[in-house]
């Protein structure tokens, strides 16, 4: 939206310690080319003050269309985590978190498009496989690693229900390693 930037950057000016600045998002779902069938509103607040603890237990950020990272910080945590095939977002806003602060602005300042017909990256199952293992090792020694297996593990099951094609990968995935086991 028009208003947006403008937005956060005041919001980031007013207090040097906001690592993460966020807006809420129009989500437009599409499909079967009718564009703008079933908009909807997204916009969480972090939980609790503990902002690390919140974002490894739960992605409340959101997407990265909606943020807002002033560039020093973005150079200090050196950007996205690129071994990622996916996630690299949420891994993001996890460096930053722990020792920044986020804001969010409750209002629709992105209008975020879901087309239905199309699988996206984050949607196979080696790259979330790999993606879920990865973070895990990553953030092994943080107080806070059960709460990030949990939100990786509710990330698929949600992955799962989306999609019937992932759906499917994850169990031939799992029911061929069985059958290889056996053998």
């Amino acid at each position: 939206m028009p208003e947006k930037l403008s937005k956060q950057v005041a919001c980031l000016q007013k207090n040097n310690q906001i690592g993460i600045c966020y807006t809420g998002k129009e989500i437009v779902k599409t499909g079967n080319k009718i564009a703008g069938f079933g908009k909807s509103y997204s916009f969480r607040y972090p939980p609790s003050k503990n902002h690390f603890r919140d974002i490894m237990s739960d992605n409340f950020v959101g997407i990265t269309s909606s943020v807002i990272i002033p560039r020093s910080i973005l150079l200090e945590v050196k950007g996205f985590d690129e071994k990622l095939p996916c996630f690299q977002d949420y891994e993001l806003f996890i460096r930053i978190l722990h020792r920044w602060k986020a804001y969010g602005i409750n209002e629709p300042l992105v209008r975020y498009y879901l087309e239905k017909s199309v699988e996206h990256v984050s949607f196979t199952r080696e790259k979330v496989y790999f993606a879920s293992k990865y973070l895990a090792e990553k953030y092994k020694t943080s107080p806070y690693n059960s709460l990030l297996k949990r939100a990786i593990f509710i990330i698929n099951l949600k992955k799962m229900v989306k999609s019937f094609n992932y759906t499917k990968e994850v169990f031939r995935f799992h029911f061929r390693r069985a059958d290889k086991q056996k053998k």
